[in-house]
């Protein structure tokens, strides 16, 4: 009996110290609760008014609106008459790496209402890991909703040819049907989701599954060996060339010249669905493979290239993609930021878009 009571004890007092330890990562903001929650129409979205934080290329701080995406909300009505732009990307347009005042999206709508001397709203429906199949099924079934002016879709060479949407087993995606197109929602029924929701309430009250995660994530990528070692870790590999654990950006030039695969079937019709539909405009990343900006431009979608700007950037001696205070090399930084809000700015106005 007495060895009965000290397990007991001993167990109680192992999860008193969890408890407190949950508590205290969370009070101190260095591990959030996970943001999401699983919808039935839209997989994983962020759960209403929750505040998180992030730490990878750079720190993020901030949280998604009562509507459940990320940075400041509106109405899908709009109640002052103000202009609407929205988003669409992956973790490129999301922005987990800078502050919310520090995104493009306010950069562009401070320019382009200066501009046009009305007030411009910029709401950002990004999602990590989003390719334009992703994109477009969030657009048509639920962002579309939001009276909006101009939908900006952002892509690259991944985006317009994935070799698989984001994670099928947790989200839907639009899919060509011969020559139309459908929304794909197996994901309903998938064992992950089913696992998923019913680990889903201590999910997004406790700090320590999130964290775990964070670890396991850094291992997968190989960035423990930074974290562990610091300065004696192995060094990074120049620019351009490939690692574990790099995120997706501009193709090396070798890459660009390679065929790649073929432009899928869904993403053609789903750029002139876009371009039927108007208030849509494609924004090229980057410089992509010359057959899928030839595949853009063809659909009729009003389209944008980026790859203008950082090659400006560049020449300038200003990487759009380094981060000098953790030493790596990943989503747009600052710079980056502030120049393509001006630069996304200047091309609306001019090709009069929201005329």
């Amino acid at each position: 009996m007495k060895a009965v009571r000290s397990i007991l004890l001993g167990a109680c007092s192992f999860l008193v110290v969890l408890v407190g330890l949950d508590l205290w990562l969370q009070a101190a903001e260095i591990a959030c609760p996970l943001e999401n929650r699983s919808d039935p129409e839209l997989g994983p979205v962020y759960r209403p008014n929750v505040r998180f934080s992030r730490f990878s290329e750079g720190f993020f701080l901030g949280g998604a609106n009562r509507w459940g995406f990320l940075g400041r909300g509106a109405p899908p009505a709009r109640e002052r008459g103000e202009l609407r732009v929205l988003l669409f990307g992956d973790s490129f347009v999301l922005g987990h790496t800078v502050f919310e005042r520090d995104h493009f999206k306010e950069t562009l709508a401070r320019d382009l209402g200066a501009r046009l001397g009305r007030e411009v709203v910029v709401l950002n429906f990004a999602r990590a890991d989003y390719c334009l199949w992703n994109m477009h099924q969030h657009y048509v079934d639920h962002a579309s909703r939001w009276d909006h002016d101009l939908a900006l879709f952002f892509v690259a060479d991944g985006d317009l040819a994935p070799a698989y949407p984001a994670d099928p087993a947790m989200y839907p995606w639009t899919e060509a049907a011969g020559d139309s197109l459908r929304v794909n929602r197996d994901f309903r029924d998938s064992a992950k989701r089913r696992l998923y929701l019913r680990l889903e309430p201590a999910l997004t009250r406790l700090a320590l599954p999130r964290l775990g995660f964070e670890v396991l994530k850094a291992i997968d990528t190989g960035e423990w060996r930074r974290l562990v070692l610091g300065r004696f870790a192995p060094a990074a590999a120049a620019p351009g060339d490939v690692q574990l654990g790099d995120v997706p950006g501009p193709l090396p030039a070798a890459a660009l010249a390679r065929r790649g695969r073929e432009f899928p079937a869904t993403s053609r019709l789903i750029l002139e669905d876009l371009a039927r539909r108007g208030r849509c405009a494609a924004v090229i990343e980057w410089e992509i493979r010359a057959a899928y900006r030839d595949a853009v431009l063809a659909s009729g979608i009003p389209t944008v290239e980026l790859a203008p700007l950082w090659a400006e950037l560049i020449a300038a001696g200003r990487d759009p993609w380094s981060w000098p205070a953790t030493g790596e090399r990943g989503h747009w930084n600052h710079v980056a930021h502030r120049a393509m809000g001006e630069r996304l700015a200047a091309e609306i106005i001019a090709r009069g878009w929201l005329d």
